[in-house]
């Protein structure tokens, strides 16, 4: 307990930030950081925090998966989508802009794994089960973030902006 706010708790949740909004609107939590949604509940008040660029990521580290992709690097060609494994999100707009991105290119991906929190996906990417997009500002905050690298895919994705 702080000596200067008598009487505060403070709790800490991670994982799914657009399970945000849920938790302020049934009164589990007092505020979030989320994305912010392009329509916002009128119950509730946003201050934007930060905008943040979403990056296509793919391993680092020597796999099957990271061979394919210097390939793909190599011949400069369109990646086949459908066989790179991916890792989403289980919802949130990351997820949401990535499969409207792959729906405009008459594709479908290849999903390997659904995980709540960009910081599980970075991890997952990191251990080569497959490409990911997420929020840049979790890749420079990641402790796998040398693990991992920005791929020149997908690079027209909408950024997020964070609010609290």
């Amino acid at each position: 307990m702080c000596e200067t706010c008598p009487g505060i708790e403070l709790k800490l949740r991670t994982g799914d930030h657009a399970d945000g909004v849920e938790c302020v609107l049934a009164g589990q939590d007092d505020s979030a950081i989320i994305s912010t949604l392009e329509i916002l509940p009128d119950k509730l008040a946003f201050l934007s925090l930060r905008t943040t660029s979403l990056r296509l990521i793919g391993p680092k580290t020597p796999s099957a998966l990271s061979q394919q992709i210097d390939q793909i690097i190599i011949e400069s060609i369109e990646p086949n989508w459908a066989g790179i494994p991916m890792v989403l999100a289980e919802r949130g707009l990351g997820r949401e802009q990535l499969l409207t991105c792959f729906k405009e290119m008459g594709t479908k991906p290849n999903i390997y794994a659904q995980v709540a929190g960009h910081g599980a996906i970075v991890s997952m990417v990191s251990l080569g089960f497959g490409v990911s997009v997420v929020p840049e500002l979790v890749i420079e905050h990641s402790p796998k973030q040398d693990a991992v690298r920005v791929l020149p895919w997908l690079t027209n994705l909408q950024p997020f902006t964070l609010s609290l």
